[in-house]
């Protein structure tokens, strides 16, 4: 059976040939698992999912670069095969996504099962229209805290575990947490000075240990890098692209709006590791204050030793921090 990164790569390359004078609404170019990468008369790359029926009531949804829509009865054509019958048709109409429409597709086909329903395929579809809506222009704040988690998956020798273990796109009370360990990665201009919530530290993962990790960088021009770079280097090693790039799209991080993402940061110094239980906390607060965001000033002799420093780089990056590599 192919990989998820051999599929998006065979749409792709199916996605370039040429149709001209086809006599169908779809031509199909590629089979994906039950579903059929098609080209439509305008040239469009789309997805077609044959279903034993369309129910009438079923909508076609146009929405983020992609439209779902209904199709109840048509011809199709596959290699020696032809049929007559229904199906679901995702289109990218939009060529500048074309790229995360390779990966939505691998997606919905991948996920549903032999014999899809038009729900079943409208609810992914949904999902995806709704991460790949053009996020807004990100703050400084929000650009240079998804540079530092993304930098630590970037230098993992298992970016692939640390993708699946990425929990700050979901809003969670660390970035990872990966068996049984977390980590909150802040990244800041100052050394060891960081915003936090009251729901990052204490016992953010119950009875599991979990550790802050402090980058103190600087943007430099020449030698420092983007998060665009970041990304591209993640997905050259990363074969579940879907789970890379919904944890992007949920961050606020989509091809459209990478061009945003242009500030190029360089680490200053080896970046520090804290229990979170050794960062500084506000320990009373009035009844119905449910958090608490503040700014902390960490006290680097409650950093954690050197052997411990090189358990943690070993837990996440599977080897030990090199200075030469950053």
């Amino acid at each position: 059976m192919s990989s998820s990164a051999e599929l998006v790569t065979t749409l792709r390359e199916a996605w370039r040939t040429e149709t001209v004078g086809a006599v169908d609404d779809y031509a199909l170019v590629a089979r994906v698992r039950q579903c059929y990468g098609a080209i439509t008369r305008d040239g469009l790359p789309a997805l077609v999912v044959p279903l034993a029926e369309v129910d009438s009531r079923a909508i076609s949804k146009r929405a983020a670069g992609c439209e779902l829509r209904a199709i109840r009865a048509a011809r199709f054509r596959y290699g020696q095969e032809e049929w007559e019958g229904a199906a679901a048709a995702i289109v990218c109409n939009d060529i500048d996504v074309t790229e995360a429409f390779s990966v939505l597709a691998v997606d919905i086909a991948t996920r549903l099962p032999e014999l899809a329903s038009w729900e079943q395929i409208a609810e992914i579809v949904a999902e995806w229209q709704a991460l790949l809506a053009s996020a807004a222009r990100p703050s400084a704040e929000l650009e240079l805290g998804l540079w530092g988690e993304l930098w630590l998956v970037y230098h993992s020798s298992d970016a692939a575990t640390l993708v699946a273990g990425w929990r700050g796109p979901e809003r969670d009370a660390t970035d990872f947490f990966i068996d049984g360990v977390a980590a909150e990665v802040k990244a800041s201009r100052y050394a060891r000075q960081h915003h936090l919530s009251l729901s990052q530290v204490g016992a953010p993962t119950g009875m599991n240990p979990s550790f802050l990790l402090s980058l103190w960088v600087k943007q430099d021009p020449v030698r420092g890098v983007t998060v665009k770079d970041l990304v591209e280097g993640i997905e050259l090693v990363v074969v579940d692209r879907a789970a890379l790039l919904r944890g992007l799209l949920k961050a606020g991080y989509s091809r459209n709006s990478s061009h945003a993402y242009n500030t190029r940061y360089v680490l200053l110094a080896e970046p520090e590791w804290y229990p979170t239980s050794e960062v500084p906390t506000i320990r009373e607060a009035d009844p119905g204050v449910s958090n608490v965001r503040y700014q902390v000033l960490l006290d680097e002799e409650r950093a954690v030793d050197a052997a411990k420093a090189e358990e943690l780089w070993r837990h996440f990056l599977g080897h030990p921090f090199d200075h030469e590599e950053q």
